[in-house]
């Protein structure tokens, strides 16, 4: 029933915002499939607010604990000591998109890899 009634307060929450900035009909819309895909994968579980309530020696375990397939898996990472792949782990974000979303539109700056 808890996490019924998180989904549910935060989802206001997001109705809130598109009202109160008057968020055109196309683009409301995206923002409230986006925070159903990302609920849906998280159960609104922010990784991020969680691990910062953990040592550092013990984020970067769960860190590379969660990205141990793309660590193991991605050539470029072969050969790197753990060390450097604990402080790469740290490093990186998870992120969300709806299915068909765009990522990086033409003429956008990127500061990312994806």
């Amino acid at each position: 029933y808890s996490g019924t009634a998180r989904y549910h307060s935060a989802m206001q929450r997001v109705r809130e915002f598109n009202k109160f900035y008057q968020i055109p009909n196309p683009l409301k819309q995206r923002l409230e499939e986006y925070f159903q895909h990302a609920w849906s994968y998280t159960n609104g579980i922010d990784m991020n607010m969680v691990l910062k309530g953990f040592p550092d020696c013990l984020q970067a375990d769960i860190c590379v604990h969660l990205n141990r397939n793309l660590l193991n898996n991605c050539p470029a990472f072969q050969g790197a000591s753990s060390g450097c792949l604990r402080a790469l782990s740290m490093k990186f974000k998870t992120t969300h998109a709806p299915p068909g979303d765009t990522l990086v539109h033409q003429g956008d700056v990127l500061v990312s890899l994806y």
